[in-house]
């Protein structure tokens, strides 16, 4: 009875300050998160959720990922969300959003709003959501896909850190070589330019897992 009322008691209180989780100069782990908070953090004690209202960094180095973003929100072990944000791969690639969410069990990282990504496969790429897998390195992209590098537009694309190719999917759209190309499917050789629109199976393979 007495155990039932506490925790009755605890999810009554909104949040509290947890200087453990972080400290503001200089950044401690927690959960194989790097965490270095721009101001104070508020810890809901009912959901186990941090909040950094300042902003600040987040580093996962298992992963290969940085966090930057003005709003950041921890849910300990399992996920985090952040507006405003920055995240660097380990692949090197660069992603600009107005919201993230990174699911830290599945390796995912979620972008919408505003979206920016860059790397040295493609440049400028915006659509309305974007997908990096930590674990793979993969980025998918999804809803109006454009890049300025290589000039593509489709409804979906997908690249691979260990493929010089990217697929275009869904009313696909590059110049390459001087030349437009269109077509349902596009698997693009980055490396030649030369595009397939009726590209094999087997090559196709690499890229179906990450397609939405």
């Amino acid at each position: 009875m007495k155990r039932a009322l506490l925790v009755s008691a605890l999810s009554l209180i909104p949040a509290l300050t947890a200087p453990s989780l972080a400290q503001s100069n200089s950044g401690t782990s927690a959960f194989g998160l790097q965490i270095t908070p721009r101001g104070g953090q508020n810890l809901n004690l009912a959901t186990g959720t941090t909040d950094l209202p300042q902003g600040g960094t987040v580093r996962d180095n298992s992963a290969g990922i940085k966090v930057v973003a003005g709003f950041i929100s921890i849910k300990t072990g399992e996920s985090l969300s952040a507006t405003s944000a920055v995240v660097t791969t380990r692949q090197g690639g660069t992603l600009h959003a107005q919201q993230i969410t990174y699911n830290q069990k599945a390796g995912l990282v979620t972008a919408t709003g505003a979206l920016n990504y860059s790397d040295n496969r493609v440049k400028n790429l915006s659509a309305q959501t974007i997908y990096v897998s930590t674990r793979s390195g993969a980025v998918t992209a999804v809803g109006t896909v454009s890049t300025s590098t290589p000039a593509a537009t489709a409804a979906q694309m997908v690249a691979l850190p260990t493929k010089s190719a990217i697929l275009l999917r869904g009313a696909a759209k590059v110049n390459t070589l001087g030349q437009a190309i269109s077509g349902e499917s596009i698997l693009l050789n980055l490396v030649t330019g030369q595009a397939q629109t009726e590209a094999s199976q087997n090559a196709l393979a690499p890229f179906t897992p990450y397609l939405r």
